[in-house]
């Protein structure tokens, strides 16, 4: 598979003021691939095919909360 990388959204928020709790992340939307993927037997053609890529780490505290939403406007040929 082959893709063009779309523009990425770092951030990284403190949630302690001492430092020990923080939180990092990356995201990659509208990522758009060309290509062909074999899942369970069964051939995907990928010919732009849009996808996104989220990632990150931290250290949170024990009690918290997550919000967290992505929209794309591209709509899907097929579910896998």
């Amino acid at each position: 598979m082959r893709g063009r990388l779309a523009d990425s959204l770092v951030t990284f928020t403190p949630i302690s003021k001492d430092g020990n709790l923080f939180y990092y992340n990356i995201k990659q939307n509208l990522i758009i691939l060309n290509g062909e993927l074999t899942f369970n037997g069964k051939e995907y053609n990928l010919n732009e095919f849009t996808v996104s890529s989220d990632s990150g780490r931290g250290v949170w505290p024990l009690k918290s909360g997550w919000v967290w939403r992505m929209q794309m406007e591209k709509p899907l040929k097929e579910t896998l």
